[in-house]
């Protein structure tokens, strides 16, 4: 975040004038600010140490997570090789999620800059991609199980 509003200062303090979303300078400070925030959070990301082992140890014990990535957590701690719950179901609720904060972002953003139709449009993109996360968890007996157990919200 802090990269971001440095970007932002940045582009602005250079005159990019970003306020109308259909001009040229919003691309250009649009595409600026995500290219310098991906290139920090790489950056800190390779220069800061990892969890530790107990720190993921905690996590999946807790979450249980599947996939490949957490394959060797899973066998050391004796699970086995677990699928993600819901399957291919998980992946379209990603997705969804992936659409839904981007939507959300640029809604709001968009209603900040007195774009009101733009933000609305975005806004109504957001809720129907909640709305089917909301509903591919309900409706898959084994997702729902995981949503709905004690130790989820926790």
């Amino acid at each position: 975040m802090a990269a971001s509003f440095v970007a932002s200062i940045a582009l602005h303090l250079a005159g990019v004038n970003a306020g109308d979303t259909a001009s040229r300078d919003y691309a250009i400070a649009m595409l600026s600010t995500v290219g310098f925030t991906t290139v920090v959070w790489v950056t800190v990301t390779l220069l800061t140490q990892p969890e530790s082992p107990a720190t993921l140890e905690r996590f999946y014990r807790r979450v249980r997570p599947g996939g490949p990535g957490w394959r060797h957590t899973a066998r050391k701690l004796g699970f086995g090789n677990e699928p993600v719950p819901g399957g291919v179901l998980s992946w379209v609720n990603w997705l969804a999620g992936v659409v839904a904060v981007y939507a959300s972002v640029f809604g709001v953003g968009a209603m900040l800059t007195r774009s009101v139709p733009v933000g609305a449009t975005y806004l109504a993109v957001a809720v129907a991609a909640f709305a089917l996360i909301q509903r591919n968890l309900r409706r898959d007996p084994q997702l729902a199980a995981h949503v709905d157990s004690p130790s989820a919200g926790a």
